[in-house]
């Protein structure tokens, strides 16, 4: 059973078409004015990590994978992501460890979690946070979500595409496919491209880990869960469990602020439909753990994204780095 405590409904899609006229019109000359000036990013290689969607394609474990493969390889890298909803989303904030998601937002806090040594910079002030990163002998600048930074250069775009959600029809924009972009679509969707540009390759979630609360691997053993997500897609995160027992599932709006009345609900149901545990992605759970959890049986999910597409070969010749 699925339940949407999101309460935005679907829209038909002549009706997204219309309204793509119309925003694609004003986008497309805003971004074109934009980019008459690009802002200089020094000697950094700039790669943007983006969607023809407005989230829920995987931006986020993207960007790990790219991560690791810098880090592997001794680069230092910046990541600078928006900070949504977020106190620091009017500026550009350095992020550190122990900062809560409303005060840099949940992204940025996971990025800092996975790479604590690395800088990361959160807020629409992205090139203010560039000239940060530059100043601190960064050598790569990841761009989470530089669909709309046009004024800033981007030397590689690895764009991810899923046309089974409709609200891609948004961010349709032909001249996308052009200059130095990987262009990848969500395995199994419909779909190998974008009007005439093949796709580079594909990619796919595949579940890497669970945990306990306390941070303790646990391996699932058949036991009944109520899950629940507050993604871009909670369809997909949904999907993704169909290996397990869920009693029902909760989905909430994306970059959802959870709080402790809604923690109550979800153990609620859980002891209602006689569940064993709640199950959430570990993007939730970086804004659900500094609630009380002591009665709480919860677990989280950590997704990796898997490309069928030599991503560290391109990336380390790119940088002429002997593979």
């Amino acid at each position: 059973m699925h339940v949407n405590r999101d309460q935005k409904g679907a829209v038909p899609v002549f009706l997204l078409n219309a309204l793509s006229l119309l925003y694609k019109t004003a986008a497309l000359i805003h971004l074109k004015a934009k980019s008459l000036k690009p802002a200089g990013s020094g000697d950094a290689l700039v790669i943007s990590v983006d969607s023809l969607s407005f989230g829920g394609t995987g931006k986020t474990p993207a960007i790990r994978k790219i991560g690791e493969v810098l880090q592997a390889a001794g680069i230092r890298f910046a990541i600078i992501t928006r900070g949504y909803r977020s106190r620091a989303e009017s500026g550009s904030t350095e992020v550190k460890i122990d900062q809560q998601p409303g005060e840099v937002g949940d992204e940025a806090l996971l990025f800092k979690e996975w790479f604590p040594s690395m800088d990361v910079y959160s807020g629409r002030r992205r090139v203010a946070s560039i000239q940060k990163a530059l100043k601190k002998n960064n050598r790569v600048i990841l761009l989470d979500d530089g669909f709309q930074s046009t004024h800033i250069r981007r030397d590689i775009r690895i764009m991810l595409f899923n046309p089974n959600q409709p609200y891609y029809y948004l961010r349709h924009f032909k001249f996308l496919a052009r200059g130095e972009t990987l262009l990848f679509t969500l395995r199994g969707s419909a779909g190998p491209g974008i009007r005439g540009r093949p796709a580079d390759g594909t990619y796919e979630f595949r579940i890497h880990r669970c945990r306990r609360a306390g941070g303790e691997v646990h391996d699932l053993k058949g036991e009944p869960l109520l899950a629940f997500s507050g993604l871009g897609d909670n369809r997909r995160f949904q999907e993704s469990l169909a290996g397990f027992q869920i009693r029902e599932f909760v989905g909430f709006p994306d970059h959802h602020p959870f709080s402790q009345d809604d923690l109550e609900y979800l153990e609620r149901r859980r002891r209602e439909l006689g569940a064993d545990y709640l199950l959430c992605t570990r993007k939730d759970f970086i804004k659900i753990r500094s609630l009380d959890l002591r009665s709480t049986p919860l677990l989280y999910i950590t997704n990796r994204i898997v490309f069928n597409y030599d991503l560290e070969g391109y990336l380390l010749k790119r940088l002429s780095i002997p593979g």
